[in-house]
């Protein structure tokens, strides 16, 4: 068993396994993924897997923006399904103070590129059929966004990683870190 690595990624959750799969992606080697328990089994077990466009600044949103073409490299590439669902995102407003948070939204979205429409009731209701929007005094429209489910997301990096040499082992608890200087030595 190898006992020495250029990187050890702490965690199996969608991060961990992310980082793992780019780092063989960027030609990395000797890189191993360690989880206390199994992979998913943690916050990314339970996570919603909403994307939305509109939320965070400049660093969220390009990784919003890359999701879809990794989502289809390893669609087209390797077969796998990362669970990436664009479904579109609808945001309701109930109050004037919500609609103004809305058009702000929108012209932030406006200056990232990002589509957002700012949408009647009525208009949205077709998007929504099953909603009851009668006390909904506006909406806000986002087409590129959508969801992923977590652990299909994690578990498919996972498997695109090991496929680039990234050896994952699970039951393994990090209690703490050697430092040689300023630098981690070992796990």
């Amino acid at each position: 068993m190898t006992t020495e690595f250029r990187a050890v990624v702490i965690g199996g959750g969608i991060v961990g396994c992310s980082v793992a799969y780019h780092l063989a992606s960027l030609g990395w080697t000797e890189i191993t993924l360690v989880e206390q328990h199994q992979l998913t089994d943690g916050t990314t077990w339970h996570s919603a897997g909403f994307v939305t466009s509109v939320r965070g600044g400049k660093a969220h949103q390009d990784l919003v923006g890359y999701l879809p073409r990794l989502a289809a490299t390893l669609r087209d590439r390797d077969g796998l399904d990362v669970g990436w669902r664009p479904v579109g995102g609808l945001r309701l407003a109930t109050t004037p103070a919500r609609v103004d948070e809305l058009r702000r939204h929108a012209l932030d979205a406006q200056e990232r590129g990002v589509s957002m429409e700012l949408l009647t009731a009525a208009s949205a209701a077709p998007l929504a059929p099953a909603l009851d929007l009668h006390d909904v005094l506006a909406a806000g429209w986002l087409p590129g966004d959508g969801f992923v489910r977590p652990k299909d997301s994690a578990t498919t990096l996972a498997t695109a990683a090991t496929a680039l040499g990234v050896t994952i082992t699970t039951g393994v608890k990090v209690t703490g870190f050697l430092h040689t200087g300023k630098r981690v030595s070992g796990v």
